[in-house]
C-alpha cells in the first residue's frame, strides 16, 4: 500500500524507502502489475500499479494506491461508506441501492469486516481520509480474511463471550 503520486512511488522505489515485510531489504522497481479497473461509485478507473522487488528476499509486491483494498474491485471510499452505513444499522439492500453495487457484494464486505475484526476508523476527520488511512494502516488488508478464522469460529466466539456476560438467572 503506497501513498502519493506515481512519481513519489518511483522516487521511493529508486531510493529504497519502501521496506519489504521480510525485514531484510527494500523494494526496488520491478515493472508493472497487470492493469485493472477500480469501481469508484458509478465510474470505473483504470489502474496499472507499480511492482517492486525486495533486494533481500527477492519476492515481488504489487504496490496498490491507498484508495484500493487488496482483492477488492471497489474503492476503499465506497466500501468505507457501506461499513459506516452498516454501523448505523442500515440494511444491506438499502446500502447496496444507495451505492449502486450488488447486495451480495455489500454482504461480502460486511462479513469480511466482521471476520477480520477490523475497527471502524475514528470519526474526527472526513470519511474519505479515514478509510484511506485505514487502508494504508492495514496494508490494504482491511477486509482480507485472517488465516485460520471462519464464520462459524467467529459465531461460536461471540456466543461464548455473550454467555459470559449474561446476568445469572435466579432459581427459586
Amino acid at each position: 500500500m503506497v501513498t502519493g503520486t506515481g512519481a513519489d512511488v518511483v522516487r521511493a522505489l529508486d531510493t529504497g524507502e519502501i521496506a519489504c515485510d521480510c525485514g531484510r531489504g527494500s523494494l526496488r522497481r520491478w515493472g508493472w502489475a497487470r492493469p485493472r479497473f477500480l469501481r469508484v461509485g458509478d465510474r470505473r478507473v483504470w489502474l496499472r500499479p507499480r511492482r517492486g522487488r525486495c533486494s533481500g528476499c527477492g519476492r515481488t509486491h504489487v504496490l496498490l494506491p491507498n484508495l484500493c483494498l487488496a482483492r477488492r474491485l471497489d474503492s476503499v471510499d465506497v466500501i468505507g461508506a457501506a461499513l459506516a452505513a452498516a454501523a448505523q444499522r442500515r440494511g444491506t439492500r438499502r446500502i447496496a441501492s444507495v451505492l449502486g453495487v450488488p447486495t451480495s457484494t455489500v454482504r461480502d464486505w460486511l462479513r469480511a469486516h466482521r471476520l477480520r475484526g477490523s475497527p471502524l476508523p475514528p470519526a474526527d476527520e472526513p470519511w474519505e481520509h479515514r478509510w484511506r488511512r485505514m487502508s494504508a494502516a492495514t496494508h490494504g488488508l482491511l477486509l482480507a480474511p485472517v488465516p485460520g478464522t471462519s464464520e462459524s469460529q467467529l459465531t461460536s466466539q461471540k456466543q461464548s463471550v455473550s454467555a459470559q456476560h449474561q446476568p445469572a438467572s435466579a432459581h427459586g
